[in-house]
C-alpha cells in the first residue's frame, strides 16, 4: 500500500469510524459482531482507495458497513 493511499484513507475514512461501528453494532445486534464488521468494511473500503477517494466519504463508508454486516449475517447466523 502507497503512502498517499494510506494518507488518504486516514483523512477521508477515519473520522467515520464511529459511524461504521455504530451501524454495525445496530445491525449486528452485539459488540464483538460489530468489530468484526467494522474491520471487515475497513478492509472493504481499503481497497477501493487505490481508485481514488469517493466523493462522499461518510456515504460511501456507510455503505460498504451496510454490505459487510449482511454478508456476516448471511454467513453466521
Amino acid at each position: 500500500m502507497s503512502d498517499d493511499i494510506a494518507r488518504r484513507f486516514h483523512d477521508h475514512l477515519l473520522p467515520h469510524l464511529d459511524d461504521v461501528y455504530s451501524l454495525a453494532r445496530w445491525i449486528t445486534g452485539n459488540t464483538a459482531d460489530a468489530e468484526d464488521v467494522t474491520q471487515e468494511a475497513c478492509l472493504r473500503a481499503l481497497k477501493t482507495f487505490a481508485m481514488g477517494a469517493p466523493e462522499h466519504p461518510r456515504a460511501f463508508l456507510l455503505a460498504v458497513t451496510r454490505n459487510a454486516a449482511y454478508s456476516w449475517l448471511a454467513k453466521n447466523r
